[in-house]
């Protein structure tokens, strides 16, 4: 195998895991649009020479007692376990042996930063946009190994110096910003159109958000929701939001129209869930607070189950029923069950990008600044790669704008809504600060619903993460003091307020065995082993209500009576005390024990504003033209929400119009 100048050296390199080898998808502004998997196979090989060939200047003045040495340090989810080898004089290998880290989110750091510290012989190598915890848990613990080994670590931590970085300036048909779910699609959509694409991604991974999400996807699908029957209580539901007083006259149409599908349906005698784009539409409308635009509701509605179709046509397998996630309102939520949580989208689009053959390339480590301008017309992008490389990103013929929301910058969510706690973690991943929303409003986009900013209740207390719930995120909900407190398939918001007054701003999330949602591995639905987060302490296991009550400091008196009540509010669809209409057979108690309680408190989850778009995806100024060249998808737009995201809305959101704008993209609609 011949890679370049120094392959033939490369059988002595100490490269024995694919945990040393570094994944760079932008080698020095390389031509690579031969597909995502030919890209990840020519990075292997460029890492593996570096690493064999390495010319750091660091080690040279580093003494070792030469041999193997182990450390651990704490990472995102619980300690990562490093092993390094060293000669006299140098680092020969840093291998990544154990970790609990969120596959997809921490692949790149754990693949990247061991080959780094090998191939410069120092400690000052950059962490990995989007993965720093576990990059700097790597650092930390291979400086402990350092000092294991007897040299003193801070003779490796001289940085490298990027004031000589050169200017790359590329060309394509159509630029990307943002590889999450959206840009993704967009990338896809044009590129099964024949144009080249570059997506230019500022982490140092695929996926934003949509591959740290659980994964649901609400569209109508006659198919799988006819397996459900529908409920009075349900019918109750669709009778309220048909008996509200119409805004305008799009949605009084709306409304006219759902009716008729409501006496279509009572006519012909059916008995399973009703269901339809229109009512998915005035669902969402209504969740919204009805500042939503009407006009994207609908469209999304309509574009979702064709964007469904497509992933399952390319891959993806759904599982045969529906469910209703977290504040979704209805049981339209579907979940692939060939992949864990959001990964199966971003590893379905990849795969297409492969196995097509799309001429897509993609840069990771590069962040967008600015666009480039030709008159009032965007025509390109200006960036910098994390190395210091400046990135020249010319677009032939447009450029689509998908960085995602701003829940992870604190300042931003102060800005527009001072209301909201500082101290509260996000669910998102770190990379995801609003960029995208500020390089549109420097070009005079217009901006929308920016002051809605939507919490997630069900996260980690500590680290605001979702990764490690355990069962359905609407089982039962008990405060510290044994008792339910809301409607648990309710409003996100809603429920929001509702944990923020209990004591302590926590609640538990309580579910049984039966209805573990676990894999054949005793895997939670996003690949966490269930019994390591038990014995870490992540979630409580009882085998009884009294046991379990002791073990969370709550009277097992009040404890059972709250799940009596519960279990009696599933059985007969009536809940005295919260009103709860929707339930699935996964928060079912009824099976008993054992028991797992989740300790759970909101944290900021989803940015409903951002940069104003039409049904077409064009961008919009604040004179309410279009700006040409611009096209824009995903949690970076505003508009479709309203003041309140209904839960699974935001993938098929972010993918149906991600494709929608690569289309339009290149066609230049």
């Amino acid at each position: 195998m011949k890679c370049g100048p120094c392959a033939e050296k490369i059988e002595h390199s100490v490269i024995d895991s694919p945990t040393v080898v570094a994944l760079t998808l932008n080698p020095e502004g390389k031509d690579m649009r031969k597909g995502f998997k030919h890209l990840v196979s020519a990075a292997l090989c460029t890492l593996m020479l570096v690493s064999g060939c390495s010319t750091g200047e660091s080690a040279k003045t580093a003494t070792f007692k030469a041999g193997t040495y182990t450390a651990e340090a704490k990472g995102n989810n619980g300690p990562v376990t490093v092993e390094v080898e060293f000669s006299s004089d140098s680092i020969v290998s840093v291998t990544v042996k154990d970790h609990s880290e969120t596959a997809g989110v921490s692949d790149a750091a754990i693949n990247k930063v061991p080959g780094e510290i090998v191939d410069q012989q120092s400690l000052a190598v950059d962490t990995v946009t989007g993965a720093t915890n576990t990059s700097n848990a790597i650092i930390e613990a291979v400086t402990d190994c350092v000092s294991q080994a007897g040299a003193d670590p801070e003779s490796l931590k001289k940085a490298k110096d990027n004031s000589t970085a050169e200017t790359v300036s590329k060309t394509a048909d159509i630029i990307v910003i943002g590889g999450g779910g959206a840009g993704l699609s967009a990338a896809v959509g044009a590129g099964e159109e024949g144009a080249s694409v570059i997506i230019v991604e500022k982490a140092g991974m695929l996926g934003g958000n949509t591959i740290l999400a659980g994964g649901g996807y609400n569209c109508y699908d006659a198919e799988r929701e006819d397996k459900q029957e529908f409920t009075d209580a349900e019918r109750t539901t669709v009778e309220k939001l048909l008996a509200e007083t119409p805004q305008n006259d799009m949605h009084a149409e709306l409304i006219a129209t759902v009716q008729k599908q409501l006496d279509e349906y009572d006519a012909s005698g059916a008995t399973t869930l009703f269901d339809s784009c229109e009512y998915h539409a005035l669902q969402t409308y209504a969740g919204g607070d009805y500042v939503g635009n009407l006009e994207l509701i609908e469209e999304y509605a309509k574009l979702a189950p064709e964007m469904m179709t497509y992933l399952e046509d390319n891959g993806l397998v759904w599982k045969d029923t529906t469910r209703t996630y977290l504040g979704a309102l209805w049981p339209r939520s579907h979940e692939a069950s060939n992949y864990k949580s959001g990964q199966g989208l971003i590893d379905t689009f990849t795969d297409i990008i492969d196995s097509k053959k799309l001429n897509v390339e993609i840069d990771l480590e590069v962040a967008a600044t600015d666009f480039i301008m030709d008159g009032d017309k965007v025509v390109g992008v200006n960036a910098k790669g994390t190395d210091g490389t400046i990135y020249e990103y010319h677009a032939d013929k447009g450029v689509v704008l998908a960085t995602g929301g701003f829940a992870g910058n604190k300042e931003m969510r102060k800005e527009y809504d001072p209301s909201l706690l500082e101290t509260l973690p996000t669910t998102n991943t770190a990379s995801v600060t609003g960029d995208g929303i500020v390089m549109a409003s420097a070009i005079n986009a217009n901006l929308v619903g920016m002051e809605y900013i939507q919490s997630l209740p069900v996260c980690n207390p500590t680290t605001g993460e979702t990764m490690d719930n355990v069962g359905a995120s609407t089982g039962m909900f008990i405060n510290k003091e044994g008792v339910r407190f809301c409607d648990e398939a309710g409003r996100r918001d809603t429920i929001t307020a509702a944990a923020r007054a209990q004591t302590d701003g926590q609640f538990y999330v309580v579910v049984n065995e039966a209805n573990l949602m676990a894999d054949a591995e005793g895997k939670n639905k996003n690949g966490m082993v269930i019994a390591d987060l038990v014995e870490a302490g992540s979630t409580i296991k009882a085998d009884t209500i009294e046991e379990l009550a002791e073990k969370i400091n709550v009277d097992p008196a009040v404890l059972q009576d709250t799940v009596d009540k519960f279990q009696k509010a599933f059985d007969t669809g009536v809940d005295e005390e919260f009103g709860r209409t929707v339930y699935d057979q996964y928060v079912d108690l009824s099976a008993g024990g054992p028991y797992y309680a989740t300790l759970r408190s909101p944290a900021v989850h989803h940015t409903m504003g951002g940069v104003e778009i039409d049904t077409d995806t064009h961008v919009i100024d604040k004179d309410g033209n279009i700006i040409t060249g611009l096209y824009a998808a995903g949690e970076v737009t505003g508009g479709i929400h309203g003041a309140n995201r209904l839960g699974a809305n935001a993938i098929p959101d972010a993918l149906a119009f991600g494709r929608l704008a690569g289309q339009n993209a290149i066609n230049q609609k």
